[in-house]
């Protein structure tokens, strides 16, 4: 039985949340972006042409930590050169550091034996809704990873809590992912593949709105040749800084809500 008092707590913790969405729209100074560079060190990520994702990550999250410091966002970086980070400690770093938004930057990759590269955005939001889910938790956090840090001590409140708190962020998460990928695609006209919800372990740890964006596939000339070029690095980066303003401004607002009727989020 769950102690009554870890119950209470859980609906104060949901309660807390759900008043925080309601505030008014904090300024570009006191929203703090946590940009989250995927791969690194020996973790090299996706290959394809000479080109490593790990390379191409990290150099999107510097030119986007570039153009949001000129609007005057502080911006902090999970990894800020080639080295390898945890999944767990990227989360982590974002919570210690009371960020208002987190965004896991990565490049995609077919299939192996994929004859023909697809191309185009993806975007991705944690999946908790289902009983699969709930249960690969429950695994993870056997294995090791931190997924609620209760001062109960006790396993079954970690994950309820745990849950509690990811199931409130949901909408937050529809909305960053629905706005990365409009304006991913309206800038860089490259092909909507769909915003789509998956057990991705850097998004379990998040204490803010997250999101995991695949900015296109290294498999892909198209998409390669783009993020390769100078101007096609500034032209994405551009596109989720108008992203992350669009988030800003529209939280606690009508518009908020519009967004997310006008996006549809896959199984």
């Amino acid at each position: 039985m769950i102690q009554k008092s870890a119950f209470t707590f859980a609906l104060l913790l949901i309660g807390g949340l759900t008043a925080s969405t309601l505030a008014a729209p904090l300024t570009p100074e006191q929203f703090k972006v946590a940009l989250d560079p995927g791969h690194g060190g020996n973790d090299l990520g996706a290959l394809s042409s000479g080109t490593r994702e790990k390379d191409f990550t990290l150099r999107l999250a510097k030119e986007l930590k570039r153009q949001l410091g000129q609007k005057k966002y502080p911006v902090i970086l999970t990894r800020d050169s080639d080295r390898e980070v945890s999944l767990g400690e990227r989360t982590k770093i974002a919570n210690r550091e009371k960020a208002n938004l987190f965004l896991s930057i990565h490049l995609n990759s077919p299939p192996a034996g994929t004859k023909k590269s697809p191309e185009g955005v993806e975007t991705y939001i944690l999946n908790t809704t289902t009983d699969q889910t709930s249960k690969r938790l429950a695994e993870l956090e056997n294995k090791g990873v931190d997924l609620a840090a209760s001062e109960t001590g006790n396993h079954d409140v970690n994950l309820i809590l745990k849950d509690l708190t990811l199931d409130s962020y949901q909408p937050e998460n529809k909305r960053l992912a629905c706005l990365a990928q409009r304006h991913l695609i309206s800038v860089t006209k490259q092909k909507h593949r769909g915003i789509r919800q998956a057990l991705f372990v850097v998004l379990l740890g998040a204490e803010m709105p997250s999101a995991l964006v695949e900015v296109g596939f290294i498999s892909s000339e198209r998409d390669r040749k783009l993020l390769q070029s100078d101007h096609g690095l500034r032209a994405v980066a551009a596109s989720l800084v108008r992203a992350i303003e669009e988030f800003r401004m529209t939280s606690g607002t009508p518009d908020a809500k519009k967004i997310l009727s006008e996006c549809p989020v896959e199984n």
